[in-house]
């Protein structure tokens, strides 16, 4: 009879171990996930901080020259985002000046205004964050949203 008793007590103590290491390992694999997306929160937030807030003539001479030439309507007194609203054809343009160097390979941006493709480097992405701002562009509103994602690979 003993011997019973033991053998229960044994395997309850297996039973209660293989199911901690299980919650162990879920509560692993949520903050190895849950820590990328922190980082694309990040880069999503003060990047659209950038856009509103940063004027055309503050950025220096020769992004402010590249600028001038390739898009259609220029203004040095226009924040990125009104540039990007008033010339969604051109915007790749901004976004490739302002972003080179500035993310990394391993994310992919996207921008849309009016949920209008503006810029989108989006291919092969495994999960993105989204943030969206309103943009006055002279007297109507534009929605203006940027994605950010972890590329696969």
């Amino acid at each position: 009879m003993g011997m019973k008793k033991g053998f229960f007590f044994s395997s309850d103590a297996f039973i209660a171990l293989m199911l901690f290491v299980v919650v162990l390992l879920g509560i692993y694999s949520y903050m190895v996930t849950s820590n990328n997306m922190q980082q694309q929160y990040y880069f999503s937030e003060d990047l659209m901080e950038v856009f509103s807030n940063v004027r055309a003539m503050d950025l220096p001479e020769e992004k402010q020259l590249i600028l001038e030439e390739g898009l259609t309507n220029y203004n040095q007194s226009s924040t990125i985002s009104e540039l990007i609203v008033q010339n969604p054809d051109e915007a790749g343009i901004i976004i490739e000046e302002l972003t080179n160097g500035l993310i990394s390979w391993q994310y992919g941006i996207g921008l849309f205004s009016d949920e209008e493709e503006v810029y989108n480097d989006l291919e092969n992405v495994t999960s993105s964050v989204s943030r969206t701002k309103l943009v006055k562009n002279e007297s109507i509103f534009n929605e203006l949203r940027l994605e950010i994602g972890v590329k696969k690979g």
